[in-house]
């Protein structure tokens, strides 16, 4: 009985020791791709955000690069890429242009550098985008390009190989759709939501301020009709601040990211949360104060303002007003000079 048990408690330390021997010697089997998605795998019950859809996105670059690179060393796969970006380019150029528009309130022609800022800030989240998307489409609608292929089987035709040459090629491929498929469908709510995150901010903003100013008031008449009242005791009912609801800050400063302060507007762009419009809304307008508009003019100019010439008749005039949506005041002026005079 005492040789069994030494036997079991001397088998035990072996038997784990081959069974991280095994774990190590598969988990070193599979690519930096394959272990990206184990990993998103892992974290999917968990968060549903960026913490899956980064490593998804690595690892489908990671993966589909060399077929990219395959492509681009032919002909018409160059064509192809070239004609594919250059759809996306001059979708950035119009938003730009649209987003200067937006800002300034004159058409992006008259503000060139702006407007080419403009572009060096949407051009790389559309070309990232769009085709991190591209890439979960692909994903997405692989099942119905098999089936064609199975039913197109028995007449010859073979296809193009999807399943890469790693280990676990099926496996791989059903974790990869699972993850593209989450993915995809977060990034489209994203997308639904940040549609409507600039109306409702406004409005939840409109209507704490109601809230606040009928408080003030409501506490500005109790003291009144007390004091009215005979006999009446001077009772006090100032509202504490703290019960006054105010709208939450984040706390931007200290998250990693891009922060924008203009005046008393702080736009943020951060691994949590990030309004990308807002964002470039605030840094298109502090590059025409900054950058496009300059101090000194032949027109004649208000204290503090900054110029653009559109002509030879009108002007755009800039002045930084902390209280304004942006933090600048942007406005049409007729110019006035000593050569066209009043």
């Amino acid at each position: 009985m005492e040789d069994a048990v030494n036997l079991l408690k001397q088998d035990k330390p072996k038997v784990l020791t081959s069974f991280w021997q095994t774990l190590s010697r598969r988990w070193n089997w599979l690519t930096l791709s394959q272990k990206l998605y184990l990993l998103a795998l892992v974290i999917l019950p968990y968060h549903q955000g960026w913490m899956v859809a980064l490593p998804t996105g690595i690892a489908l670059m990671l993966e589909f690069w060399p077929k990219f690179v395959r492509w681009w060393e032919s002909l018409a796969g160059r064509a192809l890429i070239l004609l594919f970006y250059a759809a996306i380019a001059n979708f950035a150029v119009a938003g730009a242009a649209g987003l200067v528009n937006d800002v300034t309130g004159v058409a992006a022609h008259n503000l060139s550098y702006s407007h080419n800022f403009a572009i060096l800030l949407l051009f790389p989240t559309w070309a990232i985008s769009v085709s991190l998307v591209m890439l979960l489409l692909f994903q997405v609608l692989l099942p119905i390009y098999l089936i064609a292929i199975l039913l197109a089987k028995p007449f010859g035709e073979k296809g193009m190989r999807l399943f890469s040459q790693c280990r676990y090629p099926i496996s791989t491929t059903l974790v990869r759709l699972l993850l593209s498929t989450v993915v995809l469908v977060n990034l489209m709510e994203a997308v639904q939501d940040s549609s409507q995150f600039t109306e409702s901010r406004q409005m939840s903003s409109s209507l704490m301020s109601n809230f606040a100013d009928f408080i003030k008031e409501q506490s500005a008449e109790t003291p009144a009709e007390n004091a009215s009242k005979p006999g009446g005791n001077n009772v006090s009912t100032d509202v504490p601040a703290a019960s006054i609801p105010a709208e939450p800050e984040e706390n931007s400063s200290t998250s990693f990211g891009l922060h924008i302060k203009s005046g008393d507007k702080l736009i943020s762009c951060s691994v949590s949360s990030c309004d990308y419009r807002s964002f470039t809304r605030l840094a298109v307008a502090n590059f025409v104060y900054f950058f496009e508009s300059d101090s000194f003019s032949r027109c004649q100019l208000d204290d503090g303002a900054r110029v653009v010439e559109l002509n030879d008749y009108e002007i755009l005039q800039v002045i930084q007003q902390p209280n304004a949506p942006l933090g600048f005041s942007f406005e049409v002026k007729k110019c006035i000079s000593p050569a066209f005079g009043h």
